[in-house]
């Protein structure tokens, strides 16, 4: 009996002790930092992952984010998104209440602000991008125009009614300018009065690419002040204005976005072989669709892109060339026809859209097939070469031939490559066409410094705020919905 008690006491006494020592010494209930190099996540906040999807692929073009650090001044939603994405790809630090994971809820307000309501719906990650891109540009172009109505104010005596001319109202060397009660110049002021004006400040924003100017020093002499004030503001932003309107020169409009490309079109008559004038459209990224279900459910990227190009035989249209001579009562002769499709301008960062909705008997569903894409990619056999560039190429070639319906095969090797490109970002979409959850894989940055290896050959796995390292193996076998690659240049 006294051997059972003192078993039990020991027993007792040996749990008190391992209880003891994992509460002195057990692990720490304080949050860990986050480890050094990688991404932070986004927190959803209710059905946007399809949000935070697009930011952690966004953040992962290079291009992009410095093009978006040149937008300054320049909306509501650029700047949200400028501040976001410089910490999701490394450039600036987190807060530390925001270790783990940021919140999005700047960029939706500024959405909500511009027109495109975010709500707890599950929407389509590519129709926020296109919308997204056009929002930004729309941004930009806007503080041009406002620009311009500042020039044109001071053409008309009124250059202080814009918002973007801020006047030190407090200082001692405007005080000759009479404003009136809504701001407005009732006079302009005298040439000895235009040597007082100390600055005209716009808010840092040029429309010659998107150098930072926009202080400009008045000066002015007594014979000609008034036209000198004018021409010296005009003079130094580089544009002439006209009725509040843009020039749409390339060096006075605002800097696409890396996204923009350019798409060119010509139809060719197979009768006479007239050819139309090559038509340039602009995109933001391409839609590429799976060819017609059946018992092979892969394929690859580079044979959407050549169905993409296919040369398309149109029936029974008007051509101008054989109409040419045509009497005047006779009746319109229509023939069949060549669409030549192409890139006439590719862009710095080239997203790609796969579309998986397809329709059958019973409704809309989503295809889950797969398509094979590379780390790397050449995009010159799909650009529009003029026919003096093609002579000279030499028969190594394979640029889809405008005789052949373009189903010849791209090149693998990269020799005397231009358009090289490198995959950045894969946003995948996993569940029905009716419901699910986006995922972004994405590679780290340039700005992500770790000591063991480069971070840019490093990948990671985004799914709101869960964040993992993955290795390219996954990436390059995932069901891939929108791809996002960069150029390479330099090479």
């Amino acid at each position: 009996m006294d051997s059972e008690r003192v078993i039990l006491v020991a027993g007792i006494t040996a749990v008190a002790a391992v209880v003891g020592t994992f509460i002195l010494w057990g692990p720490s209930t304080a949050i860990r930092p986050r480890k050094k190099g990688t991404v932070i996540g986004l927190q959803n906040l209710g059905l946007t992952c399809y949000l935070n999807s697009l930011l952690q692929a966004m953040a992962s073009c290079h291009y992009f984010v410095e093009w978006l650090n040149l937008q300054e001044n320049k909306g509501e939603v650029a700047t949200a998104m400028r501040k976001l994405l410089n910490i999701l790809c490394g450039n600036t630090q987190p807060s530390p209440d925001e270790e783990y994971f940021v919140s999005p809820v700047d960029v939706v307000t500024a959405l909500n602000h511009s027109g495109w309501k975010i709500t707890n719906t599950q929407q389509d990650v590519h129709e926020l991008l296109c919308n997204l891109v056009t929002i930004l540009e729309e941004e930009a172009h806007k503080s041009c125009v406002d620009l311009m109505i500042t020039v044109d104010a001071v053409r008309n005596k009124k250059y202080a009614t814009s918002p973007l001319v801020n006047r030190k109202e407090n200082s001692q060397d405007a005080n000759n300018v009479d404003f009136d009660q809504n701001h407005t110049i009732k006079t302009m002021p005298s040439p000895s009065d235009l040597n007082s004006v100390d600055k005209l400040s716009i808010n840092g924003i040029c429309c010659e690419g998107d150098a930072s100017v926009c202080n400009t020093r008045i000066q002015s002499t007594a014979n000609n002040g008034k036209q000198q004030f004018e021409n010296r503001i005009c003079s130094k932003m580089k544009f002439t204005s006209s009725k509040h309107r843009i020039a749409h020169d390339l060096n006075q409009s605002p800097r696409p976005s890396p996204f923009r490309g350019y798409l060119t079109n010509k139809i060719e008559c197979t009768k006479c072989n007239y050819k139309s004038v090559l038509r340039y459209d602009k995109f933001d990224s391409i839609s590429l669709h799976l060819p017609e279900p059946n018992n092979q459910n892969m394929h690859t990227l580079n044979q959407l892109l050549n169905n993409f190009v296919k040369n398309e035989m149109i029936n029974d249209i008007t051509c101008e060339g054989c109409n040419k001579n045509r009497a005047p009562n006779s009746e319109i002769i229509t023939a069949p026809a060549i669409k030549l499709l192409r890139f006439g301008k590719l862009p710095a960062c080239l997203c790609i859209h796969i579309v998986r909705t397809s329709f059958h008997e019973y409704g809309v569903y989503k295809r889950q097939d797969y398509v094979d894409f590379p780390e790397y990619i050449v995009m010159d056999p799909y650009l529009y070469k003029p026919k003096k560039n093609v002579i000279k190429r030499n028969s190594t070639d394979s640029s889809p031939s405008e005789n052949n319906n373009g189903d010849n095969k791209p090149t693998k090797t990269l020799n005397l490559t231009k358009h090289l490109y490198r995959l950045k970002a894969v946003i995948v979409h996993r569940g029905s066409h009716n419901d699910g959850h986006f995922m972004t894989y994405r590679r780290g940055t340039a700005a992500l410094q770790t000591q063991h290896r480069c971070s840019e050959s490093r990948w990671y796995l985004v799914s709101d705020t869960e964040v993992k390292e993955t290795t390219l193996y996954n990436v390059l076998t995932s069901v891939a919905y929108v791809l996002f690659y960069e150029k390479c240049y330099g090479l």
